[in-house]
């Protein structure tokens, strides 16, 4: 240490602290317990692309130590940097299938459809109304025609923004591992799409649907995108009822609506479809 611990944020879902060093800063991680186990998600990566991953020092129980990864957030990201960005993660999503890590939830489509429908049967009841429930339960048989898609089980990002890239004009590095399942990749493409700036959304759609035809010849995944886009949303709303389940009390009342509110945003995208698939669903 050659200087003070900065924080630099602390939140119910983490906290990052910078710690400066005679090779450099090094930064430090905490996570609650409903969080994924990053080092082991980085571990897995890192052994079929390690230069995907920022490099774990030293790990412990919700605690890892990472190098500093050198440049700034791709939320502006360019052409040639999601490009980069998604040939790489699919290359190393597709060499990882079969391969499970340790302590991950699944998320595989059977597993989702099950755990959606006790969401609307239970704590998100009270927040819709019976017909936002009953159409809600009528996508979740998306699930089984998504699996017929032929995308392998892998390692998910699950919250794959550019802001959780990290570059300095080269292939990004890829961070944020908190929410990471073992589940279908479509999902990391469709969170990417959400948050890229629009001139750049439909490269990312292209680039990882020939990735993935790519390395599965037999999946189709264009179809994919189309019938899992209200599916991802209701993939977030029971992520965000674990966190409602895990955060301290005093924290609840600022996101109790969240799950009803993915749920409202997957009803829409289901009579709204934004990624021009919409006859590939039919």
């Amino acid at each position: 240490m050659t200087g003070p611990v900065r924080q630099r944020r602390t939140w119910n879902l983490a906290g990052l602290c910078r710690l400066p060093t005679g090779q450099g800063p090094v930064w430090l991680k905490a996570t609650p317990r409903f969080a994924s186990d990053e080092a082991a998600v980085i571990a897995a990566f890192a052994r079929v692309d390690a230069g995907l991953v920022p490099t774990v020092l030293v790990a412990d129980e919700r605690r890892m130590l990472l190098e500093h990864v050198p440049g700034e957030g791709c939320w502006a990201a360019d052409a040639a940097t999601v490009e980069a960005g998604v040939r790489r993660t699919v290359a190393a999503q597709a060499a990882l299938a079969g391969r499970e890590p340790p302590r991950l939830r699944d998320r595989r489509d059977p597993v989702l459809t099950e755990l959606v429908r006790d969401l609307l049967d239970g704590p998100a009841a009270p927040d819709l109304t019976a017909q936002e429930q009953d159409r809600a339960r009528e996508l979740t048989g998306r699930w089984e025609r998504l699996a017929e898609c032929g995308l392998p089980a892998t390692l998910v990002h699950a919250d794959f923004h550019p802001g959780n890239w990290r570059g300095d004009g080269r292939s990004p590095v890829v961070m944020d591992f908190a929410d990471a399942h073992w589940g279908n990749p479509v999902l990391d493409c469709l969170r990417l799409y959400d948050f890229l700036p629009e001139a750049v959304r439909g490269t990312a759609v292209r680039v990882w649907a020939d990735a993935w035809r790519t390395h599965a010849p037999r999946s189709d995944p264009a179809r994919a995108l189309a019938l899992a886009e209200p599916l991802a949303h209701l993939t977030y709303a029971v992520r965000y009822q674990e966190f409602l389940d895990g955060i301290e009390p005093s924290e609840r009342p600022y996101h109790e609506g969240d799950p009803a509110a993915v749920i409202r945003r997957a009803l829409h995208c289901q009579r709204h479809p934004g990624l021009g698939f919409t006859e590939m669903v039919d």
